[in-house]
């Protein structure tokens, strides 16, 4: 006999036009504190559980709130993390939005330019919309986010980087 199968799913639709914001998630809005080492980011990866950066919900939520904003989250944190990841960002508060991970297969250079190649298709689908990039200090993000506010300067309005580390200066 036929079995009856039940599944659900959501969509989340954003409309062409309005404020976008693309954000990182390591160390933006999860402490993952890549600026320690390999050894804390494992911890802080795999046998802690994730925890929020301190204000970073309610300002995302303000946003969205107050501008009508979108959310995209993108990561180079492999595509086992989406649904670890997804849980932690709405039991943590944040807005909804998509959830874009770097997939383990690809040459290095593909595995490196990730974030740009994905922010840059991110940019491609919403062509109408004013962008907000925001990063951390702790890798590329600064120059990847420098980078992209000059070359898409008509999208790209704004872009906020957080200190990680609180030895940088």
């Amino acid at each position: 006999g036929g079995q009856s199968v039940v599944a659900r799913a959501e969509g989340l639709l954003t409309e062409p036009e309005g404020v976008l914001v693309v954000s990182d998630i390591d160390d933006t809005v999860k402490v993952t504190e890549v600026f320690m080492g390999k050894d804390q980011v494992v911890r802080n990866t795999f046998l802690e559980e994730f925890r929020a950066v301190n204000g970073m919900a309610t300002l995302y939520n303000s946003w969205a709130k107050d501008f009508g904003a979108a959310f995209a989250f993108v990561s180079n944190s492999p595509p086992e993390f989406l649904e670890p990841l997804r849980e932690f960002l709405q039991d943590s508060g944040f807005p909804r939005g998509s959830v874009h991970l770097r997939p383990l297969r690809g040459s290095k250079e593909e595995r490196r330019d990730f974030k740009q190649t994905k922010i840059e298709d991110i940019l491609a689908k919403f062509p109408h919309r004013k962008v907000v990039l925001v990063g951390d200090s702790g890798e590329r993000d600064p120059v990847l986010c420098a980078e992209l506010m000059r070359k898409y300067p008509e999208q790209v309005v704004k872009v906020l980087i957080r200190q990680g580390d609180p030895q940088a200066k």
